[in-house]
């Protein structure tokens, strides 16, 4: 049986494609993403940033094929090409686009001046996009399906009863499906994390514009890191419990 880490709450998208007891779905992930047909999964190590924590959930997920490198050699050491991507399955219907460093520069900033470009691609996963690229990873194809229903479940029954009719209506041959029934109750949890999560983000933004978005982004980071999902969708709705708990942590 999978073994689920207790000491954070993982997405759902890391807990299908980051163990290391699933390569092979890695390693289609990998190949679709950038064209390959490799076929050894235990080529796959992962080098994922151990509990890091960005807004309460873990985040990333880092992999790579296995390179062997003389590190004690004096000829500068050939490294393979990192490649960023960004998986997006937002329903404000983004393209497929670059997203690079420099577009974060303050205006009145050259951009010459920087030492680092970093560009990453994002890719739409939602389910009926990029077509060649779910043919190429089935898992990726299953999960997109699988939100999808959630989402439409939704507009009539609350997130967890969402969640088990999602999985209870997947089809048989899907390769995910096993590990979703093993592990119903976690995935309802991740699920739930992440629904909650996007709620409470999206009446931050609401509540920023009148307050102060770094002031309430500290609090509300604060309170996801900590598991206080409930304080922080609290915090974004009320006046009142902002102000106790910014009082709380001291946020001037």
């Amino acid at each position: 049986m999978p073994v689920i880490n207790k000491e954070h709450k993982d997405r759902l998208f890391s807990f299908l494609f980051g163990s290391g007891e699933r390569k092979e779905w890695t390693m289609s992930l990998y190949n679709a993403v950038n064209g390959t047909s490799h076929t050894d999964a235990e080529e796959i190590q992962f080098t994922t940033i151990q509990n890091a924590i960005y807004m309460g959930m873990k985040n990333d997920l880092s992999f790579t094929l296995f390179y062997v490198m003389n590190i004690y050699g004096k000829r500068a050491v050939r490294l393979p090409i990192p490649r960023l991507v960004v998986f997006y399955n937002g329903t404000e219907g983004n393209e497929d686009t670059i997203l690079k460093l420099s577009d974060a520069f303050s205006p009145d900033q050259d951009i010459a001046e920087s030492d680092i470009e970093v560009r990453v691609r994002m890719i739409n996963i939602n389910y009926g996009q990029n077509p060649a690229l779910m043919k190429a990873c089935r898992p990726l194809e299953e999960y997109a399906w699988f939100i999808e229903q959630i989402r439409e479940n939704k507009i009539n029954m609350d997130i967890e009863a969402a969640v088990d009719k999602a999985i209870d209506d997947m089809p048989e041959d899907y390769v995910i499906k096993p590990l979703l029934l093993e592990n119903r109750v976690e995935v309802k949890d991740m699920c739930l994390t992440e629904y909650n999560e996007a709620e409470t983000m999206k009446l931050f933004k609401e509540e920023g514009r009148e307050e102060g978005e770094d002031r309430l982004g500290k609090l509300i980071s604060l309170l996801l890191a900590g598991g206080r999902t409930s304080d922080a969708q609290r915090a974004a709705a009320s006046k009142e419990v902002r102000a106790a708990l910014y009082q709380e942590f001291n946020i001037i």
